[in-house]
């Protein structure tokens, strides 16, 4: 009787694997911003990029086959992933091309993902559903509020708000400024303005 209420019971859950994880999140960001600092110039981007794809691959391939989440988070963290990425892509700024963005904000999404993963360990299948949604989607929909502003002769990315006035933008409203003052001057003066 004892034997068979046991057997009836349901199977505790097992803990989340996370070492394997937040191994391959670190060696993401060594990799991504690391290498820069210690190689310059374009090589040390291409080497940065490659670096951070294969720590991105590694960090999926640990969620997907060795976290020990149960088959819902697992699959359900891996479509949405891909789905944010896909919609953050379509949807951003026209200066963030793909290569940028995943070079970007694929570091910061697995980052995310991991102290997620790491903090709600112990909580309610529902909570942890709910929080692992929520963390997927803001660490996208960040990159919808950025643009690139440009890149300087080491590789390295300048970013600002998306909807911040550019330095072109704004020298060209300086410029637009000084021409119409001139004009102005010139047309009260009842002169032909003198250009520069």
């Amino acid at each position: 009787m004892d034997s068979k209420n046991q057997s009836s019971r349901p199977a505790p859950k097992k803990e989340l694997r996370l070492w394997p994880g937040i191994t391959a999140v670190i060696l993401l960001w060594l990799a991504r911003f690391g290498l820069k600092e210690i190689i310059p110039g374009f090589e040390g981007f291409e080497a940065a990029i490659m670096g951070g794809f294969a720590a991105s691959f590694l960090v999926i391939v640990w969620w997907l086959f060795f976290s020990r989440a149960d088959h819902l988070e697992r699959w359900g963290a891996f479509v949405l992933m891909a789905v944010m990425i896909f919609v953050t892509w379509n949807l951003n700024h026209e200066s963030m091309g793909p290569l940028w963005l995943a070079a970007y904000a694929l570091p910061f999404l697995f980052l995310a993902f991991v102290v997620w993963a790491f903090v709600t360990r112990k909580y309610p299948n529902k909570v942890r559903r709910i929080t692992m949604a929520v963390t997927i989607i803001l660490s996208c929909s960040f990159w919808l509020f950025i643009r690139s502003a440009g890149i300087d002769g080491d590789h390295v990315s300048d970013f600002s708000w998306r909807w911040s006035e550019s330095v072109e933008e704004s020298l060209l409203t300086e410029q637009g400024a000084k021409t119409a003052a001139v004009q102005s001057s010139a047309a009260a003066a009842g002169t032909e303005p003198e250009w520069p």
